[in-house]
């Protein structure tokens, strides 16, 4: 009897062993990726370029601004200028929402109108924006890997908190910003393909 009662202490020792070892473990794992998200939004900050200091306005309508990129080089389409649809933007003229890839993949465009505003004032809006932007990834998205060599900063976001199959390019450039967003799954969801995007939709605004 008294081996009986030694074994299953024994094993309820080795239980609650484990279980600890396991919840250390866990603990430490979720806690070094918090650590490594915070360094991702650490190091778009040291790496935002912001070489470019020209202010951007919406000078096109949506169609036309669309019109100027060549989509041919994308995964989903070998046109130049694929189907699309745009969002209701007839009381904001300083942005544009398109969907393409039978809305599989949209695309937002905004400008932030600073005429009028000395440059110590635009700096200070821009500053404010940026920190904004940056705040509003960091809370929707548990995932997040910056891009160099992109506008000012440019962060890929995944594992959305309400769509964990949605990803998002987030690119910023001095008063403009630009998102990209697709599903994971589809061909566009590859980092690749939307850092491309991102590159095809700025250099059709900036050139």
């Amino acid at each position: 009897m008294c081996r009986q009662i030694f074994k299953f202490l024994k094993l309820l020792i080795l239980v609650v062993f484990v279980s600890v070892s396991l919840t250390f473990c866990k603990s430490n794992n979720d806690e070094k990726a918090k650590i490594e998200e915070a360094q991702e939004y650490i190091d778009a900050e040291e790496n935002s370029t912001a070489k470019d200091s020209k202010l951007y306005s919406l000078t096109t309508s949506c169609p036309d601004l669309i019109k100027a990129i060549d989509f041919s080089s994308l995964c989903f389409t070998d046109e130049k200028n694929p189907p699309y649809t745009t969002g209701d933007m007839s009381s904001m003229n300083n942005r544009c929402q398109i969907t393409l890839a039978d809305g599989e993949l949209v695309l937002g465009i905004l400008f932030k109108d600073y005429s009028g505003l000395d440059s110590e004032e635009i700096q200070m809006r821009n500053e404010a924006e940026k920190q904004a932007f940056m705040q509003m990834n960091k809370m929707e998205f548990k995932n997040a890997k910056v891009l160099k060599n992109l506008g000012d900063y440019a962060i890929l976001n995944e594992a959305y908190l309400n769509d964990p199959d949605l990803k998002r390019l987030s690119i910023r450039l001095n008063n403009l910003s630009i998102t990209i967003e697709t599903n994971k799954n589809f061909c566009t969801g590859s980092n690749e393909e939307l850092e491309k995007m991102g590159k095809l939709v700025l250099e059709s605004i900036t050139n």
